[in-house]
């Protein structure tokens, strides 16, 4: 990343690994810098007057976002993400669900989003540990235990021979009408953690610094509440 001050030819090409200065500054602008130049030939400088956000160029960068993400949406789902394991933990729909009160969000795009941390090994998903829940369509699902989750499949596969219907009115019964579902924990990588570390200083400094993340952030996407 680079910084507010002037850099010479020399260092630009260095950085960037080119001599090109119509490829560089291309580069820079795509970036988010605003930059001045002066001086031509090898006294040519460039200086740097703001930087983009860092959140948006290190999801790029580090985390493998493309730029046409909406990073404002992604910003508001990575803190939950990260500071709030119980929101990790919930299927898709539901943090769907739960986050449609701050922005409009699908859960196919946050299936996505955490396809893409998975693709650059920033968590994974368990295979062995597991959260269980009774869901109902359009409603948030409610946590089981294992044994209740078990109790319900057991209950279905009993006497099957008796239809469909049936067996699903018994699997029902025992969760309070709902599907016994259940999911496998995320986990953080532990071999990544400096770079979790990082996004999480990022996004807290970024709302620390003025952006007031739930009044403000929040609120380009906010609509009125289910009632």
């Amino acid at each position: 990343m680079l910084n507010t001050k002037a850099y010479t030819r020399q260092e630009l090409t260095e950085l960037f690994k080119t001599d090109r200065l119509d490829s560089i500054k291309s580069k820079i602008k795509r970036q988010g810098y605003v930059y001045t130049t002066s001086g031509r030939g090898e006294n040519f400088t460039l200086t740097i007057v703001s930087t983009p956000p860092r959140f948006r160029n290190f999801c790029i960068e580090r985390l493998g976002f493309a730029p046409q993400t909406d990073f404002v949406r992604l910003k508001i789902f990575l803190y939950r993400f990260f500071f709030d394991e119980s929101f990790r933990n919930l299927p898709y729909y539901a943090m769907a669900l739960l986050l449609e009160n701050e922005m409009n969000i699908t859960y196919q795009t946050l299936s996505h989003w955490v396809t893409i941390l998975e693709k650059k090994n920033i968590v994974w998903r368990s295979s062995v540990d597991f959260t269980y829940y009774s869901v109902k369509p359009e409603q948030f699902p409610t946590p089981i235990t294992e044994e209740l989750y078990r109790e319900a499949w057991r209950a279905y596969w009993q006497d099957r021979e008796d239809g469909w219907e049936i067996s699903v009115f018994r699997m029902k019964q025992i969760t309070d009408g709902g599907q016994p579902y259940k999911i496998g924990v995320i986990e953080e990588n532990a071999f990544e953690q400096d770079t979790i570390e990082e996004l999480k200083e990022i996004l807290q400094e970024e709302i620390d610094n003025g952006e007031q993340y739930r009044a403000n952030i929040y609120a380009v996407y906010q609509k009125p509440k289910r009632q």
